[in-house]
């Protein structure tokens, strides 16, 4: 059975796909349904409705007008409709609503806010900020069984200067970490909205619902987007992560080192023939069980731990340190990952390049912390003069004049060479 349809009449403050709330039946039961393409403001359409019986249907629908909380939206540079963007209701916290249907770039749109959420609990607001992403959770298990195993399971203790260099980059790591999540990547200021261009270097991240000075990228590790307030933080949580592993994998290749050096077993003549020769795998694995069983328990405990967190480390050490060295090398540029049409642009030189992402004072160029911030505004770049200089002369040359007139000088030269032919 088909459901009814009612009639309806598209209000003057709405807009194609924008959600209505229509009160129909006897009871006047609420239902929600979308403007249709095409339709515009005083035009009538159709609707039909689940759960309303022909009877109800009979009754006259109305469309509930917006309520006080209601408030115009503008649709940001870079987005388009069906983008999930950011507003910010007055007097209401931020929240996300999809562009309807229509809505181009710089046009308004009426936003009816959702209902106020029940704010989530302390233990979900710690999980979403400490393990945001699968692939954040798999770095806090690395960190923690590195820490688990060098602290708490090595037989013998470490110096204090051991100590205190481990811990000192375990804690730089967690507080970079903390201030990339916390820090605002930088927005677009409400001056640059409607039909103005988005400033130099800034993109509309739909992940993030707002447009972000500087974007870099957007880290699927951690889940949020790298702009220019949080590039700083990102970039040292890089570093300090892969100096942490590399310093866990030098404590783990030196316990190695001294549990194979007090072995009392040595291989037998046939055993060394056949590993000189070439031995195959069987022989290489039987030697490694005898050197193995040669252990008292807890060496033996400590040497699988051992061997488990080298795997570990070594995998963390190859992707870590090219990732580090990687976002190094953009910063000393000024490039960017998604960048790639700005090489040579705004490269002024590694210092000043160095002191638009960690900011002017070195004191805290190792630290977390944001202080007086990049060198920049976001909005306006100091550009290469070599660049400027050479984008000059290719928009000079490749201009439709210079063009026209170097084919003219072309043709004229194949008629002068085609007459002294014929002479």
């Amino acid at each position: 059975m088909r459901r009814p349809a009612v009639r309806l009449v598209c209000p003057t403050w709405a807009s194609p796909g924008q959600p209505l709330h229509v009160e129909a039946g006897p009871d006047a039961s609420r239902f929600v349904v979308t403007v249709p393409p095409g339709v515009s403001p005083g035009d009538s359409f159709l609707v039909r409705l689940a759960g309303l019986s022909p009877a109800d249907a009979a009754h006259s629908a109305r469309v509930v007008p917006p309520s006080p909380a209601a408030f115009t939206a503008r649709c940001p540079v870079g987005a388009g409709a069906g983008d999930r963007i950011t507003v910010h209701p007055p007097g209401r916290p931020p929240c996300d609503v999809v562009v309807p249907a229509g809505v181009e770039a710089g046009g308004e749109f009426v936003v009816l806010p959702p209902p106020a959420d029940r704010p989530p609990g302390r233990v979900a607001r710690a999980r979403a900020l400490c393990c945001p992403t699968g692939f954040a959770g798999v770095i806090w298990l690395v960190v923690a069984l590195n820490y688990a195993a060098l602290v708490g399971v090595a037989p013998q203790r470490w110096q204090p200067l051991t100590y205190a260099a481990g811990h000192a980059l375990l804690a730089l790591q967690v507080a970079s970490y903390f201030a990339t999540m916390l820090t605002p990547p930088g927005a677009v200021p409400e001056s640059w909205c409607g039909d103005m261009p988005l400033p130099p270097r800034a993109r509309f991240v739909r992940r993030h619902g707002e447009a972000v000075l500087a974007f870099d990228h957007f880290c699927f590790w951690l889940g949020v987007p790298i702009g220019l307030r949080n590039r700083k933080p990102f970039v040292l949580y890089l570093c300090y992560s892969a100096l942490l592993v590399l310093f866990a994998l030098c404590l783990v290749a030196y316990e190695l080192r001294r549990i194979s050096g007090g072995l009392t077993w040595r291989p037998s003549t046939t055993t060394r023939a056949d590993l000189a020769g070439g031995a195959s795998l069987g022989v290489l694995l039987g030697s490694l069980k005898l050197v193995f069983l040669s252990l008292d328990e807890q060496t033996q405990e400590w040497a699988v731990w051992c061997f488990c967190l080298a795997v570990v480390d070594l995998i963390g050490v190859g992707l870590l340190v090219p990732f580090a060295a990687f976002h190094l090398q953009l910063v000393l540029y000024n490039r960017t990952s998604l960048g790639g049409d700005e090489a040579y642009r705004y490269d002024i030189g590694w210092a000043a390049n160095w002191r638009q992402v960690f900011g002017a004072r070195r004191s805290l160029w190792l630290l977390p912390i944001i202080g007086d911030g990049p060198t920049v505004d976001g909005l306006h770049w100091p550009e290469n003069p070599r660049f400027v200089v050479w984008h000059d002369h290719e928009a000079v040359s490749n201009s439709p004049a210079r063009l026209s007139r170097t084919r003219e000088e072309e043709l004229q030269l194949a008629t002068v060479g085609s007459t002294k032919k014929g002479a």
